[in-house]
């Protein structure tokens, strides 16, 4: 009997000892699944659980720190694209002997205002990612009607000279009542449609139709060149850019991240369909809270 207790508590011993490894080859990144199976097969279970999900963990921190990289590369380059043309107008007129007639003054105010608009564009999507991240952005819910709500986004939208001669075909019908921040759900759905105006290409057919019920769907479409589904499944990730950084997309790569985080922030949903040559579906969904 003594022998045998020796026996098993060597056994124990021997099998608590691997045990110890493991957990140190899990903190070293070098550690070899074990076969789940015999008396203490969950704990080895619960091992290799552990090592799955720190592996995950890290690569998932590797792909974000290297989206934060290129994203950090390209916004670099888009915050010089602004500021450039600021500091040479404001050297122009530094250096002018004479004062600049009307004419100058007016072309010169109006580059810097709209290069200084752009620059505080990225400002402000940089600290709304920021607070959006960090649950630092309150919900000021009101209760409203969805559908006059999306109308007159587009509208608004419209009427903005850069999308003269577009239209966007508009669905819904009755009203459908939700609370929402709107000063937020605005900047989700304006996200949505300016990407769609942008990219669907300049003759596409473009649509919004808002199906009530519960959940209420609003659905942004298009019938323009589409996406890869290498875009596709980077869509939403933030830093991310579809273009490059010499592009004229008058974005900041963070519009879709944006968005998401918002309609989330609402409880609701959003995903993409999309395909080359055959468009692109956004859709969305609210619940009614």
């Amino acid at each position: 009997t003594a022998v045998l207790g020796l026996a098993y508590g060597f056994a124990v011993t021997r099998r608590l000892s691997k045990m110890t490894e493991a957990v140190d080859e899990i903190a070293g990144r070098c550690y070899m699944p074990i076969q789940e199976k015999g008396v203490f097969q969950d704990i080895h279970v619960s091992l290799n659980t552990l090592d799955r999900t720190l592996q995950m963990a890290e690569e998932a921190r590797r792909k974000d720190e290297q989206l934060r990289k290129e994203w950090i590369a390209n916004i670099t380059h888009d915050l010089k694209t602004p500021l450039s043309p600021i500091r040479g107008y404001a050297e122009l007129l530094a250096a002018s002997d004479d004062t600049p007639d009307s004419a100058e003054l007016k072309k010169y105010s109006a580059a810097i205002l709209k290069n200084t608009a752009c620059a505080e564009t990225l400002i402000n999507d940089l600290k709304l990612t920021y607070q959006l991240e960090n649950g630092m952005m309150p919900l000021n819910l009101q209760t409203m009607d969805i559908i006059r709500f999306v109308r007159e986004l587009v509208i608004d939208c419209l009427n903005d000279p850069r999308y003269a001669g577009r239209a966007v075909e508009f669905e819904a019908e009755g009203s459908q009542i939700l609370n929402i921040d709107p000063r937020l759900m605005k900047r989700a759905l304006n996200n949505l449609l300016i990407n769609t105006l942008l990219y669907s290409g300049a003759d596409a057919r473009i649509g919004v139709e808002i199906i009530s019920g519960v959940p209420c769907q609003i659905r942004i479409w298009d019938e323009g060149e589409g996406m890869t589904e290498a875009q596709i499944n980077r869509l939403f990730d933030r830093y991310y850019r579809g273009v490059s950084a010499g592009a004229d997309s008058g974005g900041t790569g963070l519009g879709m991240a944006i968005a998401q985080e918002i309609i989330s922030l609402h409880g609701g949903k959003i995903s993409v369909d999309s395909c080359l040559g055959a468009g692109t579906t956004f859709k969305v969904t609210l619940p009614q809270n």
